[in-house]
């Protein structure tokens, strides 16, 4: 068994601008009843959206642990490898109340930025407070509704996790490359380390106190190096115990992924 002491002491000395567990912004036990783990993290999502519409949104979207500078910076350093470029296209697929778009515009000025979720009351948010942004509904395990290749660039940050299984984490890439032109980068953040699942769960738990929740989805690495070779696309995987990312909990613990999708000869 690991302990939290045991984990921190992992990561090296912290500072943590709120108390990981805090009942102000997690929906409380016993409201919420679905036995299937995405139906259980839409609802949560969904009720957390009403219950914190006036915090900022990286509050809304689970990271209330760190500041929004933090946040901000979080985000700027893990996009950089992306490429991104001014007059980008950008979609982000569980962009929740938009607190990684709103990241990814300071870092990158210039960008025309798409947001798809599938709670509406996450949208609610993201459409007031970014009303320059496209936000749309919509599942990342099936974007039917988007024609192939109309992006240069996609992301899932931290959604991955909410999925059911490995085979709609391979549905959700599918999704991602299709609607992805050739030459982009298809990024999956803060992924969740299947060789660190049980130091993960106890700061996951901690995080989400008091509510209880279901395992997350932890993927391996060789999971996304495979998928890479079989459909002919360039992986770089980068872990997030940076240096430079200290302050960050779950930094020993998540990696990103990065795809990026060949032009044609």
């Amino acid at each position: 068994m690991f302990s939290t002491n045991r984990i921190r002491q992992r990561m090296g000395r912290m500072k943590f601008s709120q108390p990981l567990g805090n009942r102000k912004y997690n929906t409380p036990d016993g409201d919420i009843n679905a036995c299937v783990p995405s139906l259980f993290w839409q609802m949560v999502w969904s009720r957390k959206a009403c219950n914190l519409k006036r915090e900022c949104s990286y509050v809304i979207d689970g990271y209330h642990f760190i500041t929004e500078a933090q946040y901000h910076e979080l985000i700027r350093q893990v996009i950089v490898p992306m490429n991104l470029q001014p007059g980008n296209t950008l979609l982000e697929c569980g962009c929740g109340s938009g607190a990684f778009l709103q990241a990814a515009k300071l870092a990158f000025p210039g960008l025309q930025l798409f947001g798809v979720d599938y709670a509406e009351p996450m949208l609610e948010v993201a459409r007031a407070r970014m009303p320059e942004v496209r936000f749309f509904s919509g599942d990342i395990r099936n974007l039917s509704g988007i024609e192939d290749e109309c992006f240069d660039h996609t992301a899932a940050f931290a959604v991955l996790c909410y999925l059911n299984n490995v085979e709609e984490a391979g549905q959700a890439l599918d999704e991602l490359v299709r609607v992805t032109r050739a030459g982009g980068c298809i990024f999956l953040g803060d992924t969740s380390d299947a060789g660190k699942r049980a130091e993960a769960m106890q700061l996951l738990r901690e995080i989400w106190h008091p509510r209880a929740i279901p395992d997350y989805l932890f993927l391996e690495k060789d999971f996304f190096r495979r998928y890479a070779a079989a459909r002919k696309l360039t992986i770089r995987i980068i872990d997030m115990d940076q240096p430079d990312l200290d302050w960050y909990p779950p930094r020993s613990l998540r990696y990103g992924v990065y795809l990026y999708k060949l032009r044609r000869s």
